[in-house]
């Protein structure tokens, strides 16, 4: 027997592929965070409840109700809340936590109503759209830096992941390289005969400039 046991390994321990895996620490301040909220929500609630019958509650009455109001809270957050924890932890880790730089939230660039868009995605990394637009100025879609500005396309830096590259035939660049530009700023005029420009979108695993090495009649199409 001694030998049999001594050849036999251990049998591995099954992988519990459900086993949560988010920060613990984290995680224990946002239901805490959620806790408090519903603590003061129960307490608001029975505010707004008159006390009923001809004997008014006495001191000890109100705190031993408002330590049964804090266990209740106790076992809700404990049985899993209302979901508040959860959205305050995916908040802190996004905001706080995310390996990759942010970019600023800002609302969409105003587009006139008569503007036709087209849009077509080339890969998982950049998607070009075209702007039926006759005349008028191409926008900035949100802040950046120019980074170029060479025979009719203008390349805009967001972020170290993001950048735009805007394309014309015809038109006059408003900006120059290095220019810090906002969300809305004109950065090109459009000549009289020019019905669209293309906006092109680029992730981070992609460098425009190898695109810009094509023709200008090969971007714009």
């Amino acid at each position: 027997m001694e030998k049999i046991g001594k050849r036999l390994a251990p049998l591995p321990l099954p992988i519990d592929n459900n086993r949560d895996t988010r920060d613990p620490n984290v995680l224990k301040a946002a239901k805490m965070y959620e806790e408090q909220f519903l603590r003061e929500m129960v307490r608001a609630m029975r505010s707004s409840v008159p006390d009923g019958g001809l004997v008014k509650k006495s001191m000890g009455e109100n705190i031993f109700q408002g330590q049964l109001d804090d266990q209740y809270v106790e076992s809700w957050t404990d049985r899993g809340g209302v979901g508040l924890g959860d959205l305050i932890y995916e908040h802190i880790m996004e905001r706080f936590y995310s390996s990759q730089p942010q970019l600023r939230k800002q609302g969409p660039m105003p587009v006139d109503p008569q503007t036709h868009l087209k849009i077509r995605a080339e890969d998982q990394n950049s998607t070009t759209i075209q702007v039926n637009q006759a005349g008028g100025a191409v926008k900035c879609p949100w802040d950046g830096e120019v980074e170029s500005v060479q025979d009719g396309v203008i390349t805009v830096s967001h972020s170290p992941i993001l950048k735009s590259q805007f394309a014309f035939k015809n038109g006059e660049s408003l900006v120059q390289a290095g220019q810090k530009v906002t969300k809305g700023q004109s950065l090109s005029l459009l000549g009289r005969e020019e019905t669209h420009y293309t906006w092109k979108v680029v992730g981070k695993n992609e460098n425009p400039s190898h695109s810009s090495s094509k023709s200008k009649e090969e971007i714009v199409r």
